[in-house]
Order: C-alpha cells, then structure tokens, then sequence
C-alpha cells in the first residue's frame, strides 16, 4: 500500500492505495501517530483507490478512530466503495465511521466546522 499526504489548510488528507492488510496495517498507524506526534487534529482518509481490506485493515481503522474520537479530533474516511465498503457494513462496523463520498466533501464539511481564514482551493 502507497500512502500519499494532502494538506488543505490544517486538515490532512491520507490518500491510500493498494490493499489495505496485515503487511501494510502497521505502516498506516505510524504514519498516523507520526502527525498527531506533530499536533495534526483534522484527518481524512482517503479510499478512492483501495483494492482491499482484511480484518487487520479493519482493526487498524477501529484504532484509529478510537484515538481520534478520545482526543477530539476530526477523522472522516472517504471513497469507501466496493469491497472496503462491503467489509464495513457485513461487519457491522461501518456505523462507527463517519464517511464523505470522495475527500473534497469531506474537506468541505470539515470546513463548515471550522471555516478557513483564506480561501485557497482543494486541488492536488
């Protein structure tokens, strides 16, 4: 799994790709730990281009949400479709994340929460 990161203002975007596994699980949590190690609050994650998910990828997720959710801190998945989303809901979990369907709503609905103080635009 390849793990790019956006910044949009003070949110960071995750954009994921690949299979989301027992192998690559690890590499997602420390990439997260080392943000919120830097004071990042605001955290999309972005599944538009994740092939798979395995109950690994699926604990990492719940942990990841649990630390967000204790600290108080925004975490929103987006592009969650085809087997990701299949795992999510015939697993009962996907009512625990909350979800935008592609990261620019996400950021846009972050962003009526806590409007920026410059405009500049959502691109790559």
């Amino acid at each position: 799994m390849e793990i790019k990161l956006k910044k949009y203002h003070d949110i960071y975007i995750m954009v994921l790709e690949g299979e989301l596994d027992l192998y690559n699980a690890p590499e997602l949590e420390k990439v997260f730990q080392t943000l919120v190690n830097q004071g990042i609050r605001v955290f999309i994650l972005d599944f538009e281009k994740v092939s798979y998910i395995d109950s690994s990828g699926v604990g990492i997720l719940l942990k990841l949400n649990g630390i967000a959710n204790g600290r108080d801190f925004d975490f929103i998945l987006s592009a969650v479709d085809g087997e990701v989303l299949n795992v999510l809901k015939l697993t009962n979990l996907i009512q625990f994340f909350p979800m935008e369907p592609d990261y620019t709503n996400a950021v846009k609905k972050l962003l009526k929460e806590s409007p920026p103080k410059s405009g500049v635009s959502i691109n790559d």
